[in-house]
C-alpha cells in the first residue's frame, strides 16, 4: 500500500461527497414561468370551465349535479394548490413573464367570478339536497384559501404585480 495515494483517495471521496450533498440539496425540478403559465392555462382554466359547465346545468341535474360540482371544486382546488407549489419553487419572474402570468390569471378569475355569482344565485336550491349548502360552503371556503395562497405566492415571485393581484383577490 502506497501511503501517498491514500490522502489522494480521501480527498477525492470528500469532493465526491460534497458534490453529491450539494446536488441533493438543490431542487432538481426547478419550476419557471413557463411551468406556471402551463399550470394556469392547461390545468386551472379547464378546471374552471368544467366547474362553470356543471354550475350552469344545476339545479336541473339534481343530486348528480351537486356531486359533480363538489368534485369540480375539489379538482380546481387541487390544481390551484399544485400551481402554488410550482410557483413556490420557481425563480422570481421577469417583467414579461409576470405580466403574461397576471394576464392569464385575470382571464381565468373573471370567468370564475361569474361562476361564483351563479353559485350564490343558486343558494336557495342547494338546501334542497341533503348537506348541499354545507358542502358548497366548505368548497367555497377551501377554494378561497387555495386562491389566496396562489395569489400570495405570485406576489412573492413578482412583487411589482401586487396591485393587480390585490385587485384579483378583491374580486373573488
Amino acid at each position: 500500500i502506497d501511503l501517498h495515494q491514500q490522502p489522494t483517495k480521501m480527498v477525492l471521496i470528500t469532493k465526491l461527497l460534497t458534490l453529491a450533498l450539494t446536488a441533493a440539496a438543490t431542487p432538481i425540478f426547478r419550476r419557471d414561468a413557463v411551468t406556471v403559465q402551463d399550470d394556469i392555462n392547461q390545468n386551472i382554466a379547464p378546471a374552471i370551465t368544467t366547474l362553470g359547465n356543471d354550475v350552469a346545468a344545476f339545479p336541473a341535474n339534481g343530486l348528480t349535479g351537486t356531486v359533480a360540482i363538489h368534485t369540480d371544486f375539489e379538482n380546481l382546488i387541487s390544481v390551484v394548490n399544485s400551481a402554488t407549489a410550482d410557483i413556490n419553487i420557481s425563480e422570481s419572474f421577469d417583467e414579461d413573464s409576470g405580466t403574461t402570468i397576471i394576464s392569464d390569471v385575470q382571464a381565468g378569475t373573471e370567468y370564475l367570478e361569474g361562476i361564483l355569482d351563479a353559485v350564490k344565485d343558486q343558494e336557495s336550491t342547494w338546501s334542497d339536497f341533503p348537506g348541499g349548502t354545507n358542502l358548497v360552503l366548505g368548497d367555497l371556503q377551501a377554494l378561497n384559501t387555495a386562491f389566496d395562497d396562489f395569489l400570495d405566492a405570485l406576489t412573492r415571485k413578482d412583487p411589482s404585480s401586487s396591485g393587480q393581484i390585490d385587485f384579483i383577490k378583491d374580486s373573488l
